[in-house]
C-alpha cells in the first residue's frame, strides 16, 4: 500500500504555496468531535488497527453502506491473503468506483499500486485515486498527494501534493495531517515553521491519529515551537504508546530519565548570600558545555580562554568542526543552601550558526578553586550525551572537555570510553 515516508534529501521549494499553508488557518480544519462507527474503523485502519476495523466496517457494509465495503475491500488485502480473496476485494472496489463511489475509487487505486488483486499499475492506479480525491475522499487525496510527492504514476509534482495533502488534512484525515506538520517541521516543501508543525500534530492527534500524538509529544520534549515541557511530552508519548504506537514506547524511559536529571530544583529556604552574578553565571555555561576534542583556539589555553569568556563564547566539536555557541545570562537569583553554594535560577540564552533560543533553569553552582562550577548541569551534559551516543551509535567522542585545553578534559571518557 502506498505509504508516506519522508525523503530529507529533497531540496526546499514553492513559496507560494507554503504561504498559503502557512496563512491557513487551524480552526479550518474539520475535528469532529463524536465520530461514528464509520469513522472509528476509518482511524481504526489509518493506526493499523485491522482488526478493530474490521469489525466496525463489516456489520455497516453487511447493511448496504458503499464507503464502509470500500474499507473492507482494503482490510482483505493482507500480505497473506488468498488470491481468490484479493480477486474478490478488487472486484467489489472496481464495482464500487464504477458506480461512483469516491471511497470505492480510491480502494481500487491503492489496490493496484499494490497489484493486489489485479495487475500492478502505477500510472492507472493514480488515475484512480485523483478520481477518488476529485469526488471527496480524503484517503484518495492524501493517497494521490504521496504520489505526487515521489513521482509514483505520474511526474514529481511536489507543490500540488502539498495542496492534496492540506485538502486531505482539512477533511479530517488525521495522518495527512501528520504528513503535513512533519513539512514544516523539516522545511520539507515549504519553509521551516515549527510553531505550525505543532499545530498540525495536534490536529492529527486530535483526529485520533496515534503517531502524530508521538509527533506533539516529541515538540514538547524538544521546546519546538513550544515551551519545553517533559510531563506533557511523557503525558503525550504514553497515549501514544497505550494506542500501540512502538516507537513511544522506546522512546518514553529515555525521555522520563533524562526529565528526572533536568527536573527544576525547588529554590531552599536559605539566605540569599554572595552567589555568582549573571556573569559569572555565563561563564560557568561557557566552561560546562564544551564539548569534544580541543580545537586548535582551544588549544593556546587561558589567553584564548579569557577572550572566549568576554565574549560568551562555548566551543563545541560536532563531527571534527568546531561549532561556536554564544550565552547570555540575565535575572539571575541566587539562594545560599551551604557555604560556598548556591541554588541559582535564571534566564539564558543560547546563540549558534544565526539561531537563538531563550529558556530559564535552575542549578547548583557551587565555588571551586576560585572558579564557579555547576556539579548538576555537569552531570546534565554527560548524561545526556552518554544517552545520544547509545542511541545513535556513534564513534563520536561525547563528553565534556572542561576549560578550553585544560588538563581536566582529557580525563573524562564517555559511556564507550572514548577519551575527549
Amino acid at each position: 500500500m502506498l505509504q508516506f515516508t519522508p525523503d530529507r534529501s529533497r531540496p526546499v521549494a514553492g513559496f507560494l504555496i507554503a504561504l498559503m499553508l502557512l496563512l491557513a488557518p487551524a480552526a479550518a480544519i474539520a475535528q469532529p468531535a463524536k465520530p461514528g462507527p464509520l469513522e472509528r474503523a476509518s482511524r481504526a485502519y489509518a493506526n493499523g488497527k485491522t482488526d478493530q476495523a474490521r469489525a466496525l466496517a463489516g456489520p455497516l457494509c453487511d447493511r448496504g453502506n458503499a464507503d464502509a465495503c470500500a474499507l473492507t475491500t482494503l482490510l482483505i488485502a493482507t500480505p497473506d491473503a488468498p488470491a481468490a480473496d484479493l480477486a474478490a476485494a478488487y472486484a467489489r472496489a472496481q464495482k464500487l468506483c464504477a458506480a461512483g463511489n469516491a471511497a470505492g475509487c480510491t480502494a481500487q487505486g491503492v489496490l493496484t499500486f499494490d497489484g493486489a488483486g489485479t495487475r500492478k499499475d502505477n500510472t492507472a492506479a493514480y488515475a484512480l485515486v485523483e478520481k477518488a480525491c476529485n469526488l471527496g475522499d480524503r484517503r484518495g487525496c492524501r493517497q494521490q498527494a504521496s504520489a505526487l510527492y515521489y513521482g509514483v504514476g505520474v511526474p514529481v509534482n511536489r507543490e500540488l501534493g502539498a495542496r492534496l495533502y492540506l485538502r486531505a488534512c482539512d477533511k479530517g484525515d488525521g495522518r495527512a495531517c501528520n504528513d503535513l506538520g512533519w513539512f514544516y517541521y523539516a522545511g520539507d516543501v515549504f519553509p521551516q515553521s515549527l510553531s505550525r508543525a505543532l499545530t498540525l500534530y495536534q490536529t492529527g492527534c486530535s483526529l485520533e491519529f496515534n503517531d502524530a500524538c508521538r509527533s506533539v509529544g516529541f515538540m514538547y520534549y524538544k521546546g519546538f515551537g513550544v515551551d519545553r515541557d517533559y510531563q506533557k511530552a511523557i503525558r503525550l508519548y504514553e497515549q501514544a504508546c497505550n494506542a500501540g504506537v512502538e516507537k513511544a514506547c522506546t522512546s518514553l524511559p529515555l525521555i522520563r530519565q533524562e526529565a528526572a536529571t533536568n527536573a527544576p530544583l525547588a529554590p531552599p529556604r536559605g539566605k540569599p548570600g554572595i552567589g555568582p552574578t549573571p556573569r559569572q553565571i555565563r561563564d560557568t555555561l561557557v566552561y560546562e558545555s564544551t564539548y569534544g576534542i580541543t580545537t586548535g583556539a582551544d588549544a593556546l589555553g587561558l589567553a584564548q580562554r579569557s577572550v572566549d569568556y568576554e565574549r560568551g563564547l562555548s566551543r563545541t566539536a560536532v563531527f571534527g568542526f568546531a561549532v561556536d555557541v554564544f550565552y547570555q545570562v540575565s535575572a539571575a537569583a541566587c539562594n545560599a543552601t551551604r557555604a560556598s553554594e548556591f541554588v541559582c535560577e535564571y534566564d539564558y540564552s543560547v546563540t549558534t550558526s544565526g539561531f537563538t533560543t531563550n529558556a530559564r533553569a535552575t542549578h547548583t553552582f557551587t565555588r571551586q578553586d576560585g572558579r564557579w562550577r555547576s556539579p548538576t548541569l555537569q552531570t546534565a551534559l554527560i548524561e545526556s550525551a552518554r544517552r545520544n551516543a547509545a542511541a545513535s551509535s556513534s564513534n563520536q567522542r561525547n563528553c565534556t572537555v572542561q576549560g578550553f585545553g585544560t588538563l581536566e578534559g582529557p580525563h573524562l571518557a564517555d559511556s564507550k570510553g572514548l577519551r575527549c
